[in-house]
């Protein structure tokens, strides 16, 4: 997932339409299930939590600056592939969360 995210947004630099937002959201998923490759701990419940703050403010910056570049520069007009790109972020954002939660509600293995 991490390595799919990232050549996304690799590829984000060379054709406009390519899922940027999404691939960041991907590459949330991926890290955040790498950490939980092993059994849960405490300081993985931190690590875990910092993983989907700090992903979750990516997002949300990028969202936000891809809408603010495209109101700039189009005049109001905004392209249906950046309005799915934008939700299906959200919609994996709103996974991880609940995936982070769900992993924290489990007995501890210390």
């Amino acid at each position: 997932m991490i390595a799919v995210g990232l050549l996304l947004v690799v590829l984000a630099q060379f054709w406009l339409r390519v899922p940027v937002v999404a691939a960041l959201a991907l590459v949330g998923w991926g890290a955040v299930l790498t950490l939980h490759q092993r059994p849960r701990t405490s300081r993985q419940d931190s690590l875990s939590i910092v993983h989907l703050t700090i992903y979750s403010s990516l997002i949300c910056l990028a969202i936000v600056a891809q809408s603010n570049c495209v109101l700039q520069e189009s005049g109001n007009r905004i392209h249906p592939t950046m309005l799915i790109d934008h939700a299906a972020a959200i919609v994996m954002l709103i996974g991880l969360a609940a995936h982070v939660a769900g992993r924290i509600s489990q007995p501890l293995t210390e």
